[in-house]
């Protein structure tokens, strides 16, 4: 099952460089080597059906982009060539185990035919999006590749990557001149979904760099191969007859939600092992046992509803000294087919009691934590959130693009669009990225190069902030449907009326009571973290 289209097209060829000194990035087309090539390499177990790629074109050219150290020669230096996937971006909702990984071949010549050593590594990486974050091996393969050229490996390689999660592939050389080796893969300049990536010591570029800065135009081809599973993760409860947060010092249950995509009615138990938790915190796993039930073909059950049995924790320590989590490792029973070993799950609980200033008996309480853990904000000075101050609007575009974007997402450089923000501003960025994107056009003043102002430490209005909420969350273009007058203090000439009774019809935003909205009321840092959660369905426990 191809679970992208495979667009068909033309490739171009690029020349080769005429002069390349030691220890260089060299691209262009790669020398033959003088035995014709052996044909792809045949996977050990039977593989698929599924699979992915982040190419337009899949078919193999001469075209290469590498570390060499040999002008004439071309020997290999040390190379990683790696691209990441979205599992969550090819449809797929269920753990997805890796059979093989074909790469395409530009060249592979070795003295006498012996082979050149190759190997491909398999990780789920977390946090932020790669080249950032956190890179974990899930599986490692290294074989002798045939002398080849223009050709299709397929290279048998096996690892299991959670739902959801971001799956990288790496496929690595070490150096081979002494060898006199040479192995290159094959690059198009095809449309892409996502950029390549390509490191090498030798070339200093010890951490993986996007191709586009080294090679603009050159695009890695490889496609990822294997099944989805049976088995998914939907849902994540922690203390769900409480008020659904992890609180120190008490007992707390945790339910995860399993699905059964198989065709196949079957129960599934689970046993958490390896419960952590941050320094000068004492976790105790009370209860290391769940059951899910008998589920049937499609059907999900969470522990708690199913049979009342389910993990029972508890963390002892300190409130209010910001955020902090806790884990522990899950693995679920029976086996599935793929996997010899049903690989533990780790789950990441986020530790309540966060601020002085939002106790759980607040309001907020839990739109504050949500948006601690998913780093949004990291609260006002002297360590609280100060939940009843206004939101400045310079702060507000740094809640809307973390939301949106990730934690991780990092504004181009302010270049000085609005009079009031210098481009020294730490806020600049996001405030012209805001613009930029069409969110927002200020608070007075002509387009640029016109005087323009941004009013960065004005109070953000409740009116103001359903107009961002939904720009930001559907584009800029976005129009919502005429209002028909449901709040009493916002007539339907109002322009923001449209705006208001959308977030309202979306669950966002009740009004402020008695059938009022107060538009004009600024918005709080407290009701920021509720329209910001619920207007990018933020999860504090995810699957």
């Amino acid at each position: 099952m191809s679970l992208r289209p495979m667009l068909q097209g033309f490739v171009v060829a690029f020349g080769l460089c005429a002069s390349l000194a030691a220890q260089t990035v060299a691209r262009g087309n790669a020398p033959l080597p003088a035995r014709p090539p052996s044909g792809p390499a045949a996977p050990e177990v039977a593989c698929g059906p599924d699979d992915f790629t982040e190419n337009g074109d899949l078919t193999p050219t001469p075209t290469y982009v590498g570390c060499v150290t040999n002008d004439a020669n071309h020997y290999t230096a040390d190379n990683s060539w790696w691209r990441a996937f979205e599992l969550s971006d090819y449809g797929l909702t269920a753990d997805f185990v890796v059979c093989a990984v074909n790469i395409a071949v530009a060249s592979a010549a070795t003295p006498g035919a012996v082979g050149q050593p190759v190997t491909v590594n398999l990780y789920t990486n977390t946090g932020c999006p790669f080249p950032g974050g956190t890179r974990t091996l899930i599986g490692t393969a290294t074989a002798t590749v045939p002398d080849q050229s223009v050709s299709t490996l397929v290279f048998p390689v096996s690892g299991r990557a959670p739902a959801d999660s971001e799956l990288v592939v790496e496929v690595h050389v070490d150096n081979g001149e002494a060898q006199m080796f040479q192995f290159l893969t094959s690059f198009n300049n095809a449309v892409q979904t996502r950029h390549n990536y390509f490191s090498s010591v030798t070339c200093s570029y010890p951490d993986p760099v996007d191709m586009e800065s080294v090679a603009p135009g050159y695009h890695l081809i490889l496609q990822v191969v294997g099944t989805e599973q049976d088995f998914s993760p939907t849902a994540l409860a922690v203390n769900p007859a409480g008020n659904g947060i992890l609180e120190l010092g008490t007992p707390v249950v945790v339910s995860p939600t399993w699905k059964n995509g198989g065709g196949a009615t079957i129960g599934i138990t689970g046993t958490a092992s390896n419960l952590t938790a941050p320094a000068g915190y004492t976790p105790t796993l009370i209860d290391p046992t769940a059951d899910y039930g008998t589920l049937t073909a499609g059907a999900s059950a969470d522990c708690a509803t199913a049979t009342g049995n389910c993990y029972q924790i508890q963390i002892d320590g300190a409130a209010g000294t910001g955020h902090r989590d806790a884990s522990f490792d899950e693995v679920i029973s029976p086996v599935e087919p793929l996997a010899a070993v049903e690989p533990a799950r780790t789950r990441v609980l986020h530790i309540g009691d966060s601020f002085s200033d939002v106790p759980s008996s607040n309001l907020f309480y839990s739109f504050v934590e949500t948006i601690l853990h998913k780093n949004i904000t990291g609260g006002c000075a002297g360590g609280g959130y100060c939940p009843g101050d206004g939101t400045l609007r310079k702060q507000m575009a740094v809640f809307l693009l973390k939301a949106l974007l990730g934690s991780c997402y990092v504004p181009p450089p302010a270049t000085g669009i609005f009079q009031d923000v210098p481009v020294s501003d730490p806020f600049a960025p996001w405030i012209e990225n805001l613009f930029n994107l069409g969110i927002t056009g200020g608070c007075s003043g002509g387009p640029p190069p016109a005087a323009t102002f941004y009013c960065p430490n004005d109070l953000v209005k409740r009116q103001q902030m359903a107009v961002f909420l939904l720009k930001t969350d559907l584009g800029s273009g976005y129009v919502p449907p005429p209002a028909t007058g449901h709040f009493t203090d916002v007539p339907i000439s109002s322009p923001f009326a449209p705006w208001i009774e959308d977030l309202y019809n979306r669950s966002i935003a009740t009004g402020c009571g008695a059938g009022i909205f107060c538009p004009a009321n600024p918005v709080t840092r407290g009701q920021m973290a509720v329209f910001v959660t619920k207007t990018f369905s933020l999860l504090m426990y995810a699957p």
